[in-house]
């Protein structure tokens, strides 16, 4: 039961990461994470994870993020069914 609480909250914390949004900021786009604590504070965390010269760019390594935290999360599912 805790190891399946555990797998919960990696995966969890990997979907919000995936969530990054893009900021505009100084004439460079930045792309941003954002990890969410659980009970009993659900503090919020948001971190830089890179900036850009163009907003392209930025969305690029978004989208490897997302694909990168997918991958993760179906190799987490893998595990935990093992």
């Amino acid at each position: 039961m805790i190891r399946l609480a555990r797998i919960a909250s990696l995966l969890v914390a990997f979907s919000l990461l995936a969530s990054a949004a893009t900021a505009y900021a100084e004439c460079a786009w930045v792309l941003w994470g954002r990890l969410m604590g659980g009970p009993p504070k659900n503090e919020e965390v948001f971190f830089t994870l890179d900036a850009f010269e163009s907003r392209t760019i930025c969305q690029e390594a978004r989208q490897a993020q997302f694909d990168d935290q997918a991958k993760q999360a179906a190799a987490q599912g893998k595990k935990s069914t093992a």
